[in-house]
């Protein structure tokens, strides 16, 4: 999945992926899909604190490529991986 041509479609794909599986997987709505939205509704569901500052750094790091232009400091693979760990972290998680 790891687009070296283009950083920022890279991130742009990978952050809407991201959202949209949280949008799946916790039952929200687009409008309440926000950093404070999402960390509540993973606490809730006793997700572990790591995987939810795994979610947020990850987040954090798509925004700041996208919006900062910051995709020449970013490792694409290495976020392409944090991402995939984090997913199967999560299914585990909200499995209980």
């Amino acid at each position: 999945m790891v687009n070296n041509n283009d950083p920022r479609v890279f991130y742009d794909t990978l952050l809407r992926a991201l959202q949209d599986y949280l949008i799946s997987r916790l039952g929200l709505v687009p409008a309440q899909l926000n950093l404070a939205n999402v960390r509540f509704r993973l606490a809730e569901r006793q997700v572990p604190e790591s995987h939810i500052q795994t979610l947020l750094g990850l987040w954090q790091t798509c925004e700041q490529a996208l919006f900062a232009g910051q995709t020449q400091t970013t490792n694409p693979q290495a976020t392409w991986q944090t991402a995939e760990n984090l997913i199967q972290d999560l299914e585990r998680d909200l499995h209980k």
